[in-house]
């Protein structure tokens, strides 16, 4: 009888693992809500925390924009002044119905920005735009976390196939595909939401600070499918190349670490994530600013003039301010993006983990 037992029991236990074993494959070839709720959760902190700099970096790239006109002019004039030879030279563009008046000199910085707005709206108005943009961050995020489990998973699975010997190179490429195609998709996905959230943060007047369901009722209206997905092209081409980088340079970083880590005697901890996010983010930012800059700008003068086309907006950005033009805004959007990957990086890892996820460590 003793026997019986341990062999029923040996049995069960079996029976167990396997249960066990087959669970938990499932889970980690299939959908992982965890990385949803861990990337949902992290896009909504660090969209809420993080606005006031969106909204300088809104401001600052389209601060040039001042009404709508049917002339189309161009008139350059300088003045110098005394000793000190400060040159202070206004240029005044008209095209394609959209009035430009660019300024050359050092006002248009982060803290002049900034407190302009405060001055002239209000503290508040520092978080214009927030609702549409958590929205946008927490669907985005936790859908970009979604998708870019499963793609992780699935082509981890593909490259330990037999035959399937890839170089450091092409396991690379093969992260930065995934990052980027996966970034295009929930962009492209959620671009009305995109346009809603730079119009309320640019604050142009009254039609600018509506609701968000008010705005995307009155754009789809006015504007139709066109004005709903405005800067879409310049949307793709900043997020995508972004995340493949983003994602390409935080898991080089997260290898780096491990090994450091573990010449150390110690564990990967929440610091070494928080730092290889910032660093990812950050330098990931510098390399795709100016798309940022044309699409902050073409879906505003879409409100402004309907047939707008990239090339004149991006034709007109040049005329103003040059190459400089492109990086407009640069500062607080890279500093919003270092601090936000910082926070991302950190809480998908930790959030994932908790509802008994496995972060990125699937992805190596």
């Amino acid at each position: 009888m003793g026997s019986q037992s341990t062999m029923n029991d040996d049995n069960n236990t079996t029976a167990t693992v396997k249960t066990s074993s087959t669970s938990s494959s499932s889970s980690s070839s299939g959908w992982n809500s965890s990385s949803f709720i861990g990337g949902a959760t992290a896009g909504l902190v660090s969209s809420a925390t993080l606005q006031p700099f969106e909204v300088i970096k809104t401001r600052m790239q389209t601060q040039n924009v001042l009404t709508t006109t049917t002339t189309t002019t161009r008139t350059v004039s300088s003045s110098s002044s005394g000793s000190n030879s400060s040159t202070i030279t206004t240029a005044k563009i008209q095209q394609g119905g959209i009035k430009f008046t660019a300024h050359a000199n050092n006002a248009n910085n982060v803290f002049s920005t900034a407190i302009k707005v405060v001055q002239q709206q209000g503290f508040l108005a520092l978080w214009s735009g927030v609702s549409a943009s958590c929205i946008r961050t927490t669907c985005g995020a936790g859908l970009y976390f979604l998708v870019l489990d499963k793609m992780q998973k699935e082509m981890k699975q593909w490259s330990q196939k037999e035959g399937n010997n890839l170089t450091q190179f092409e396991k690379g490429m093969m992260t930065f595909s995934v990052g980027a195609l996966s970034r295009a998709s929930i962009a492209t996905l959620l671009n009305p939401i995109t346009v809603v959230k730079t119009r309320l943060e640019y604050g142009g007047g009254p039609e600018y600070k509506r609701s968000v369901g008010k705005m995307l009722v009155d754009i789809s209206r006015k504007e139709g499918m066109r004005g709903l997905f405005s800067g879409l092209a310049p949307t793709i081409m900043r997020d995508a190349p972004f995340s493949g980088l983003n994602l390409l340079l935080f898991m080089k970083a997260r290898e780096f670490t491990a090994t450091l880590a573990e010449k150390q005697n110690r564990e990967v901890s929440a610091y070494d994530t928080v730092l290889c996010g910032a660093f990812a983010g950050g330098f990931a930012t510098f390399l795709t600013q100016p798309p940022d800059v044309l699409r902050t700008r073409l879906q505003i003068q879409r409100n402004l003039d309907r047939n707008i086309k990239p090339t004149v907006t991006f034709r007109t950005i040049l005329a103003e301010r040059g190459i400089r033009g492109l990086y407009v805004g640069a500062v607080p959007r890279i500093a919003r993006r270092t601090f936000q990957q910082a926070i991302t990086w950190s809480l998908f890892e930790f959030v994932s983990r908790q509802l008994g996820g496995s972060g990125s460590d699937n992805w190596k």
